[in-house]
């Protein structure tokens, strides 16, 4: 069958899943061709990839930037909770 012949509600029933999934593959393999703008698959999984380490490296005890840099937050995790003042009106 050439492409554009069956309609997503029926793609969608053959492979069992929603509408909305089939729209979504359709939008994210259109931006892999370079024919929409947005994030493509290697891009995505990258930037995944990236906050999943910036996430580990946060939740550590000790993180590496911080540990070098002589600083600590200690096991809250949150940066905005531990930051550093910079000035007594905060």
């Amino acid at each position: 069958m050439p492409s554009g012949d069956r309609s997503v509600g029926q793609v969608a029933k053959d492979f069992d899943l929603t509408e909305t999934a089939v729209r979504l593959r359709v939008s994210q393999a259109e931006v892999d061709a370079g024919e929409r703008d947005g994030l493509t698959s290697s891009e995505r999984e990258e930037l995944a990839t990236l906050r999943r380490e910036n996430r580990r490296l946060w939740e550590d005890d000790r993180p590496e930037l911080l540990v070098r840099s002589g600083k600590s937050m200690g096991r809250t995790g949150s940066y905005r909770a531990n930051r550093p003042r910079l000035s007594r009106f905060e």
